[in-house]
């Protein structure tokens, strides 16, 4: 990305589109502050299930995965349409029944999941066109759609914490010193915490915790699957990113 905002400053460009090289990814530049930021796939996410979920001819579910936004939720909610939340990776959200639009935060978009059964950055980037084209003939940005539907569906920042570990078998390590001893508070609030490789939840049984805040704040602690690394997801507000990044990094060290 950092190449492709040199080239967006030289020729003042307007959305810079990248995918990775079998293009089953995407993500999405803007301008910003006399450069450029790189969305990150929630905020993505968010742009294209407003605009499925805002045509008449949508129908069935909307689904993303237990490490991506929370608003995904209410954007189902109040266009009348079905959620679901899955594990981690496509081959989950892809079971979801009915559906029509699912995401994960990792840059994985099926826009179209009944032509294209499977996360597709090329229609997704389509479609991102698809809605900036539109906006210019309402001389409003990307960004500023963004921060209006921000507002309207409560949208919180996600982040995510990892260590990377030369042993894998650390990466277990950390797992099972987190499960049998789960914190109890973080940022002095008291935290209620789910074990997600527990049967008998709402969804099958996979490595990790998750904890809940009381102010509505969550963190999701987990093995990476394909990487020496222990990873924690977390979703908070914009002022208290920082903080709850440096407070859950300590856990997993």
């Amino acid at each position: 990305m950092d190449l492709a905002f040199a080239k967006a400053r030289a020729v003042g460009a307007d959305l810079i589109i990248a995918t990775d090289p079998d293009a089953d990814r995407l993500a999405l530049g803007i301008p910003s502050a006399g450069g450029f930021i790189r969305l990150s796939g929630d905020e993505v996410g968010l742009l294209l299930a407003h605009e499925l979920a805002t045509r008449a001819s949508t129908k069935g579910t909307f689904a993303n995965s237990i490490v991506s936004s929370s608003a995904l939720r209410r954007v189902a909610e109040q266009n009348g349409l079905a959620y679901e939340q899955t594990l981690t990776g496509f081959k989950w959200i892809m079971r979801v029944e009915n559906l029509s639009f699912g995401y994960e935060e990792a840059l994985g978009y099926a826009v179209d999941p009944s032509h294209t059964p499977d996360k597709d950055g090329i229609s997704a980037a389509l479609m991102a066109l698809a809605i900036a084209d539109r906006l210019t003939k309402t001389a409003t940005t990307l960004g500023e759609h963004l921060s209006q539907l921000k507002q309207k569906y409560g949208y919180r920042p996600t982040a995510q914490v990892s260590v990377r570990v030369e042993n894998k078998a650390v990466v277990g390590e950390i797992l099972n010193r987190l499960s049998q001893n789960p914190p109890t508070s973080l940022q002095g609030q008291a935290i209620r915490v789910e074990d997600l490789a527990k049967p008998g939840g709402k969804l099958p049984p996979t490595d990790g915790l998750k904890l809940y805040l009381a102010n509505g704040d969550w963190v999701i602690l987990r093995p990476s699957g394909t990487e020496p690394k222990f990873k924690a997801y977390l979703e908070t507000s914009e002022e208290n990113l920082e903080a709850l990044k440096a407070e859950v990094r300590k856990l997993l060290i």
